[in-house]
């Protein structure tokens, strides 16, 4: 991202940078440095990291006026720095405290740590404790380092070798607040915090003690050549990040225990949500709690209250894509879940005897690049190391040991959620000296446990009115059986989210039936959050021209429809599908929107994508992806008829068309890895990366792998959704590695190839990858070419190209005489851009035809390799189980034939099985020809 030409706002306040790239969160500065270039050195420092995707980062002068709560809950955080005094030092601690309450994350640094003073920050930031340090004066002087890292695995030390504060090294004298956790001091032999956080309240906040221009700007300040841009950047991220709430379920000896437990957590800095407790020696959690969190955390010592119970709803949590972490006695025999959870194989290890009384620590890495072990330096067991005694589950994967060889840590493959087996008792050293040693990294594999096994879910918020009574509540009932994630409902009357609380959702569905308090307001938080990579499905109401969001949203245009008026002619139905294999449309064959049909009659704003019409030739179902996120537009009311008469009629599938385009624009906690023979340091496989990202739209990680010196272990590919596999040099070894990734498909893994991986017999992916074949594309000779476009849409629907409006080539490897896959687009040139293999199987594969490094950086192509990742990890449903029983049988092929010849057909099923729009034997021919494909 590069700063902008200046531009003053009417007080001459504000600075404001844009982007040269779109995607990701909002960072406001609030600063009062004694001279504008330093804020500029600021953005330098945290652009140069490459670690903050932001589509802005923008400046407030505080010395001259205290933002507003409604300019602040425009972004996802606030970093704030203060050396002249703030125009209002309390109203500004006002402020900043109103907004982590609304849900935003702040970054405080020195010299704002003053618990009174001309340049401190005070009224409630420092009266509600929402500071992380406080102290009563500054030093400075002398050289100062980082010292000692309390907690080294931190998100913020990340990356973080070295830092230097300079000759002056300032910061304030400052102690730790209670309620905040210390991760890493000063070295200046007084232990001065230099890293803090605290988690305690609605947003997270995190303290650097150091002042942030660099050396750069003035020679007494941090030593540019070290890392204090990095802790800057990991800050920020480490503040935007509250997309994972986890359960730990508990059956410690102490009740004091469990408390430390979550404390480790959260002082480890890895979970992102809510932490919360829950006491399995007494109680079973319900279902319905167990589902309001993205992962769960079992282990024991007092004894499970129900065993067989627990179990059972483990294995259900599991089967409903929850993710399980099964840690120490819960894996020991008598103190295990028991039921299907067991009886299922889902523990990794079986349950063994209690081993214990002898210190161990970390053995063997198997799988070294597992995000598993990501930062994990050291860890010792304390000199009891307790741990189960009990073998490897088979089928199991073993990820790493304890140093006598049993096993630490292990995943088991195969369930729709992620089950980990951490082989140690969960309390640490601060409840008992023999725990395993707080000061080594057992928080941080506890950590990146709940990250890697958290559900990949699609977390919804319903924002409208309840002018119809019950309105909102009839919506949720209706979404809560179709949709895998939580669903909230915000009254926009009651209250305008701040840009923060809409990123804790996927996907947003907005409606109206009169004007929100704020609409401009709405408008341009919904407008960020789709720029941002969120998806918003919008309903009728919101997009009339007399009501509805306003702001950014109405005036540059992301409604798929123009505003218009109501039109309510009478009972409305499904009409014409247009793209009736389009996600949106999936088991949609009946809609009836009610007898009042009330609908936008505005029309299809241009560019957008008619997926289907109403029976009156109106727009039904409209697509709008334009950029970073993603739009559709509903054309009815979403509140159904059990709630306001003349609405949409349950029974019929309009809840399943709303559901469905939640799903489809909703943001991936998918986790893909982006394997090539390409050095992990250089800027190119940095900047793929980077590129993939920047659009917002994967929550999760992005990892990196060079393979020159040997392909990575199927072990290591299962531990992510999709991998994306290229080349720059010659295969180790062609056919073994072409092997894995075909294994890893048929495992369910999800991959997207792209220039190298097919282009000739060195570089490209050979042995069954190739025969089989898996691939869209055979080799190729490559050809480096220059300005070529992305020009005929063979499936303009197509989830891959979703807002991918512009494209530009770089190296491509393979063309139309060595096609043998779909297309789906092509270059102006002729040229194959992507193609899709069909194959059976949970799973497509696709191939980009471009080098990713050489992809023009002013178009869409990291957005087009980010929606491959994220098509070819989702799960594609299986058409022909017409009855939806989860099974493909002759009862499917009796099911078709009852609905092809007497029009009797499963809920959201029709008989135009091919999607022309008639109803012939061309459709029982096609069903018959998928049917003995399979799925």
């Amino acid at each position: 991202m590069r700063p902008s030409i200046l531009v003053k706002a009417a007080l001459g306040v504000c600075a404001f940078f844009a982007a040269d790239s779109f995607g990701g969160i909002k960072v406001l500065i609030c600063s009062a440095a004694s001279t504008p270039a330093w804020n500029d050195d600021i953005i330098a420092k945290i652009n140069a990291t490459g670690r903050v995707q932001a589509n802005a980062i923008d400046v407030f002068n505080i010395a001259s006026a205290t933002p507003t709560l409604a300019l602040l809950n425009g972004y996802d955080v606030v970093f704030v720095l203060t050396d002249n005094s703030p125009a209002d030092r309390v109203a500004l601690g006002n402020v900043l405290a109103d907004f982590v309450d609304a849900g935003g994350g702040v970054v405080e640094t020195t010299f704002g740590f003053y618990n009174a003073g001309a340049i401190g920050i005070e009224g409630r930031w420092r009266a509600d404790n929402y500071a992380t340090m406080g102290g009563p004066s500054q030093t400075s002087g002398t050289v100062q380092t980082i010292g000692a890292r309390l907690v080294p695995g931190h998100p913020i030390l990340e990356g973080v070798a070295s830092f230097s504060g300079g000759t002056s090294s300032y910061r304030n004298t400052a102690t730790i607040l209670p309620g905040a956790y210390r991760i890493a001091s000063w070295n200046d032999g007084a232990s001065t915090p230099l890293v803090a956080t605290r988690h305690d309240k609605n947003g997270k906040v995190a303290g650097l003690n150091f002042y942030p221009p660099s050396s750069d700007v003035r020679g007494d300040f941090w030593d540019a050549s070290t890392q204090g841009g990095v802790l800057m950047a990991n800050a920020i991220n480490f503040v935007s990040n509250n997309s994972t709430d986890v359960l730990i379920c508990g059956a410690p000896a102490l009740a004091a225990w469990a408390d430390e437990v979550r404390d480790r957590l959260l002082e480890g800095g890895r979970v992102g949500g809510r932490v919360d407790l829950f006491n399995v020696s007494t109680g079973t959690p319900a279902p319905a709690l167990l589902a309001a969190y993205d992962a769960v955390v079992v282990y024991a010592d007092a004894g499970l209250n129900n065993p067989a119970l627990l179990g059972d709803r483990l294995a259900d949590y599991v089967d409903q894509g929850g993710g399980v972490v099964q840690m120490t006695f819960a894996n020991v025999v008598g103190a295990s879940p028991a039921g299907r959870y067991s009886s299922g194989g889902y523990d990794p290890i079986l349950p063994g005897g209690n081993n214990n009384g002898v210190p161990l620590t970390l053995g063997t890495r198997h799988i070294p690049r597992h995000p598993l072990l990501k930062n994990i330096a050291s860890f010792a067991g304390g000199s009891s190391s307790y741990h189960s005694g009990g073998a490897l589950r088979a089928g199991s994967i073993a990820v790493a040991d304890w140093s006598n060889g049993r096993p630490l840590l292990a995943v088991t493959p195969g369930k729709k959620g992620r089950v980990v087996g951490l082989n140690f008792y969960p309390p640490s050293s601060v409840s008992r000296a023999d725990f395993w040693d707080r000061a080594t990294d057992g928080a941080a594999l506890i950590g990146n446990a709940i990250d890697w096994a958290a559900r990949n879910d699609t977390d919804v918020l319903v924002l409208g009115d309840n002018l119809i009574s019950g309105t909102q509540a009839d919506i949720v009932s209706k979404l809560r059986p179709l949709i895998n994630g939580s669903i909230e409902a915000i009254d926009y009357n009651a209250t305008t989210p701040s840009t923060a609380r809409l990123r804790r959702f996927d996907a947003v569905l907005v409606y109206t039936n009169g004007n929100p308090t704020d609409p401009a307001a709405i408008g341009d938080r919904l407008a960020d959050f789709v720029d941002g990579g969120g998806g918003v499905v919008d309903m009728y109401g919101s997009n009339l021209a007399s009501f509805g969001p306003t702001g950014r949203w109405r005036a540059q245009g992301y409604s798929g429809l123009l505003a218009g008026n109501v039109a309510s002619p009478g009972t409305l139905t499904l009409g014409s599908k247009l793209f009736p294999f389009h996600p949106v449309l999936a088991r949609v064959a009946n809609v009836n929107i009610g007898t009042l049909g009330a609908h936008n009659n505005g029309g299809i704003r241009p560019g957008s994508t008619l997926l289907a019409t109403l029976s009156n030739g109106q727009p039904l179902a409209v697509e709008r992806s334009t950029g970073a996120g993603r739009v559709v537009t509903l054309n009815y009311f979403p509140g159904s008829s059990d709630i306001g008469a003349g609405t949409w009629v349950p029974g019929t599938d309009a809840g399943q068309l709303m559901a469905n385009a939640l799903h489809y624009t909703a943001r991936s906690d998918i986790e893909a890895l982006v394997v090539a023979t390409q050095a992990e340091a250089t800027p190119e496989f940095q900047n793929t990366a980077r590129f993939i990202n920047q659009s917002g739209r994967i929550r999760k990680r992005v990892d990196i792998l060079n393979n020159t010196a040997g392909n990575p272990p199927l072990g290591l590919l299962r531990a992510y959704d999709a991998a994306l596999v290229w080349a720059n040099g010659t295969q180790p070894d062609g056919v073994a590695w072409g092997n894995t990734v075909a294994d890893y498909a048929d495992r369910g893994g999800g991959v997207v190839t792209a220039s190298g991986a097919h282009a000739n017999v060195s570089f490209g992916l050979q042995g069954r990858w190739l025969t089989a074949p898996y691939t869209p594309a055979s080799f190729g000779a490559g050809a480096l070419f220059t300005n070529r476009s992305i020009a005929t849409r063979y499936r303009p629907d197509h989830p891959v190209l979703a807002g991918v409006t512009t494209f530009g080539s770089g190296l491509a490897d393979f063309d139309t005489t060595s096609f043998i896959g779909e297309r789906i687009a092509d270059y102006n040139d002729g040229r194959p851009v992507v193609a899709e293999a069909k194959r059976s199987g949970a799973r497509q594969t696709l191939a980009i035809n471009a080098y990713p490094p050489f992809i023009d950086p002013a178009t869409r192509g990291g957005l087009l390799m980010n929606n491959a990742l994220v098509y070819v990890a989702s799960e594609r449903p299986c058409l022909v189980d017409f009855n939806d029983d989860g099974f493909l049988d002759f009862f499917d092929l009796d099911a078709f034939i009852d609905c092809f010849d007497n029009n009797i057909c499963p809920q959201g099923r029709d008989a135009d099985f091919n999607g022309d729009g008639f109803i012939d034997f061309f459709d029982l021919d096609a069903f018959v020809n998928a049917f003995d494909e399979g799925c």
